[in-house]
Protein backbone atom coordinates (compact mmCIF):
# COMPACT_ATOMS: atom_id res chain seq x y z
CA UNK A 1 0.00 0.00 0.00
CA UNK A 2 3.33 2.52 0.41
CA UNK A 3 1.21 4.71 2.33
CA UNK A 4 -0.81 6.10 -0.42
CA UNK A 5 -4.08 8.13 1.14
CA UNK A 6 -6.89 6.36 -0.53
CA UNK A 7 -9.37 9.37 0.32
CA UNK A 8 -7.57 12.58 -1.52
CA UNK A 9 -6.02 12.40 -5.18
CA UNK A 10 -6.37 14.57 -8.32
CA UNK A 11 -7.75 13.14 -11.56
CA UNK A 12 -5.13 14.00 -14.25
CA UNK A 13 -4.94 14.57 -17.99
CA UNK A 14 -2.14 11.93 -19.01
CA UNK A 15 -0.20 13.95 -21.69
CA UNK A 16 0.35 17.50 -19.94
CA UNK A 17 -0.75 16.19 -16.03
CA UNK A 18 -2.84 18.96 -15.78
CA UNK A 19 -5.25 19.04 -12.80
CA UNK A 20 -9.59 18.11 -14.26
CA UNK A 21 -10.49 17.47 -10.60
CA UNK A 22 -9.08 17.59 -7.58
CA UNK A 23 -11.05 15.06 -4.88
CA UNK A 24 -10.88 14.91 -0.64
CA UNK A 25 -12.95 12.69 1.38
CA UNK A 26 -13.29 12.43 5.08
CA UNK A 27 -11.79 9.66 6.59
CA UNK A 28 -14.70 6.96 7.97
CA UNK A 29 -14.40 6.68 11.77
CA UNK A 30 -14.20 2.82 12.44
CA UNK A 31 -14.23 0.47 15.71
CA UNK A 32 -11.46 -2.45 15.73
CA UNK A 33 -14.65 -4.69 15.30
CA UNK A 34 -15.49 -2.97 11.88
CA UNK A 35 -12.48 -4.31 10.13
CA UNK A 36 -12.55 -8.09 11.67
CA UNK A 37 -12.98 -10.77 8.74
CA UNK A 38 -16.34 -11.55 9.70
CA UNK A 39 -17.37 -8.22 8.32
CA UNK A 40 -16.21 -9.11 4.65
CA UNK A 41 -17.52 -12.55 3.89
CA UNK A 42 -19.89 -10.77 1.81
CA UNK A 43 -17.09 -10.64 -0.38
CA UNK A 44 -16.51 -14.22 -1.62
CA UNK A 45 -13.15 -14.42 -0.98
CA UNK A 46 -11.32 -17.54 -1.60
CA UNK A 47 -8.90 -18.80 1.18
CA UNK A 48 -5.49 -17.47 -0.60
CA UNK A 49 -7.42 -14.07 -0.47
CA UNK A 50 -8.45 -14.50 3.00
CA UNK A 51 -5.09 -14.97 4.40
CA UNK A 52 -3.78 -11.99 2.43
CA UNK A 53 -6.50 -9.78 4.05
CA UNK A 54 -4.22 -7.85 6.56
CA UNK A 55 -5.38 -5.54 9.01
CA UNK A 56 -4.75 -1.96 6.92
CA UNK A 57 -6.26 -4.22 3.67
CA UNK A 58 -9.50 -4.36 5.83
CA UNK A 59 -9.29 -0.40 6.81
CA UNK A 60 -8.95 0.21 3.05
CA UNK A 61 -11.81 -2.08 2.30
CA UNK A 62 -13.89 -0.49 4.96
CA UNK A 63 -13.16 3.02 3.67
CA UNK A 64 -14.65 1.63 0.46
CA UNK A 65 -17.36 -0.13 1.66
CA UNK A 66 -18.50 3.22 3.39
CA UNK A 67 -17.83 5.61 1.31
CA UNK A 68 -20.59 8.56 0.79
CA UNK A 69 -21.80 7.59 -3.10
CA UNK A 70 -22.89 11.65 -3.04
CA UNK A 71 -20.00 12.93 -2.41
CA UNK A 72 -18.32 10.89 -4.88
CA UNK A 73 -21.27 12.00 -7.47
CA UNK A 74 -20.41 15.46 -6.75
CA UNK A 75 -16.79 14.95 -7.97
CA UNK A 76 -18.20 13.11 -10.76
CA UNK A 77 -20.36 16.00 -11.94
CA UNK A 78 -17.36 18.58 -11.41
CA UNK A 79 -15.17 16.30 -13.42
CA UNK A 80 -17.82 15.76 -16.97
CA UNK A 81 -17.81 19.32 -16.48
CA UNK A 82 -14.10 19.72 -17.08
CA UNK A 83 -14.40 16.82 -19.47
CA UNK A 84 -16.95 17.94 -21.58
CA UNK A 85 -15.43 21.48 -21.61
CA UNK A 86 -11.83 20.76 -23.02
CA UNK A 87 -10.97 21.88 -26.92
CA UNK A 88 -9.60 18.63 -27.79
CA UNK A 89 -11.22 15.58 -29.58
CA UNK A 90 -9.05 12.83 -27.99
CA UNK A 91 -8.78 12.80 -24.26
CA UNK A 92 -6.82 10.79 -21.57
CA UNK A 93 -7.11 10.50 -18.07
CA UNK A 94 -5.33 9.00 -15.17
CA UNK A 95 -6.46 8.59 -11.47
CA UNK A 96 -6.34 5.91 -8.80
CA UNK A 97 -7.58 4.87 -5.97
CA UNK A 98 -11.23 6.58 -4.96
CA UNK A 99 -10.35 8.83 -8.14
CA UNK A 100 -10.69 5.97 -10.32
CA UNK A 101 -14.03 5.46 -8.42
CA UNK A 102 -14.96 9.62 -9.52
CA UNK A 103 -13.74 8.47 -12.74
CA UNK A 104 -16.35 5.56 -13.05
CA UNK A 105 -19.41 7.51 -11.84
CA UNK A 106 -18.67 10.37 -14.71
CA UNK A 107 -18.55 7.32 -17.24
CA UNK A 108 -21.39 5.66 -15.88
CA UNK A 109 -23.34 8.63 -15.77
CA UNK A 110 -24.33 9.07 -19.24
CA UNK A 111 -23.66 12.76 -19.40
CA UNK A 112 -20.16 12.39 -21.18
CA UNK A 113 -19.53 14.31 -24.74
CA UNK A 114 -20.23 11.76 -27.29
CA UNK A 115 -18.23 13.86 -29.90
CA UNK A 116 -14.99 13.24 -27.56
CA UNK A 117 -12.89 9.89 -27.25
CA UNK A 118 -12.14 9.76 -23.97
CA UNK A 119 -9.68 6.93 -22.23
CA UNK A 120 -9.24 6.58 -18.89
CA UNK A 121 -6.55 4.83 -16.98
CA UNK A 122 -7.64 3.74 -14.01
CA UNK A 123 -5.46 1.99 -11.42
CA UNK A 124 -5.43 0.09 -7.49
CA UNK A 125 -9.32 0.73 -6.89
CA UNK A 126 -11.50 -2.40 -6.18
CA UNK A 127 -14.18 -2.08 -9.05
CA UNK A 128 -16.10 -4.76 -7.03
CA UNK A 129 -16.90 -1.97 -4.51
CA UNK A 130 -18.33 0.32 -7.01
CA UNK A 131 -21.37 1.71 -5.71
CA UNK A 132 -24.54 0.38 -7.84
CA UNK A 133 -26.11 3.55 -7.16
CA UNK A 134 -23.69 5.37 -9.21
CA UNK A 135 -24.86 3.56 -12.32
CA UNK A 136 -27.12 5.47 -14.52
CA UNK A 137 -26.13 3.60 -18.10
CA UNK A 138 -25.11 0.21 -17.45
CA UNK A 139 -22.06 0.50 -20.23
CA UNK A 140 -19.78 3.03 -20.13
CA UNK A 141 -20.27 4.64 -24.19
CA UNK A 142 -19.59 4.08 -27.59
CA UNK A 143 -16.48 6.73 -27.76
CA UNK A 144 -15.27 6.02 -23.92
CA UNK A 145 -12.75 3.85 -23.14
CA UNK A 146 -11.22 2.18 -20.29
CA UNK A 147 -7.36 0.50 -19.12
CA UNK A 148 -7.91 -0.52 -15.27
CA UNK A 149 -4.49 -1.78 -14.29
CA UNK A 150 -2.73 -2.91 -11.34
CA UNK A 151 0.89 -1.89 -10.89
CA UNK A 152 3.68 -4.18 -9.31
CA UNK A 153 2.80 -3.42 -5.78
CA UNK A 154 -0.69 -2.73 -5.96
CA UNK A 155 -2.71 -3.84 -2.85
CA UNK A 156 -4.99 -5.64 -4.99
CA UNK A 157 -2.91 -7.77 -6.90
CA UNK A 158 -3.95 -10.73 -4.59
CA UNK A 159 -7.41 -10.02 -4.27
CA UNK A 160 -9.13 -11.27 -7.99
CA UNK A 161 -12.58 -11.10 -6.24
CA UNK A 162 -12.27 -7.59 -5.35
CA UNK A 163 -10.92 -6.72 -9.24
CA UNK A 164 -14.46 -8.50 -10.96
CA UNK A 165 -16.71 -6.31 -12.52
CA UNK A 166 -20.04 -6.26 -10.52
CA UNK A 167 -23.00 -7.26 -12.63
CA UNK A 168 -24.59 -4.13 -12.65
CA UNK A 169 -22.22 -2.71 -14.73
CA UNK A 170 -20.28 -3.32 -18.09
CA UNK A 171 -16.66 -2.77 -18.68
CA UNK A 172 -15.58 -3.06 -22.04
CA UNK A 173 -11.71 -3.83 -20.99
CA UNK A 174 -9.80 -6.29 -18.88
CA UNK A 175 -7.91 -5.58 -15.97
CA UNK A 176 -4.41 -5.56 -16.83
CA UNK A 177 -1.08 -6.10 -14.72
CA UNK A 178 0.76 -3.41 -16.39
CA UNK A 179 1.80 0.07 -15.10
CA UNK A 180 1.65 1.13 -19.23
CA UNK A 181 -0.85 3.20 -20.92
CA UNK A 182 -1.41 0.27 -23.06
CA UNK A 183 -4.18 0.57 -25.98
CA UNK A 184 -6.97 0.87 -24.41
CA UNK A 185 -10.25 -1.85 -25.26
CA UNK A 186 -13.26 0.24 -27.20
Amino acid sequence: MHGQNTLTGKIRLTKNKRTLCNYKFEEIKHSMQDTLMYNFKDQGFCESEKRALSQPIREKLFQYKHINPKQIQKYANQLVKEINQLDQDIIRIEASEVGAFICLAAMFSGKLSKQKDIYFELSSFPVKLFPRELVKKTSEGHAHHINICLNEDCWLKPFQTLRECPEYMELSGPIEEDTSFMGLAA
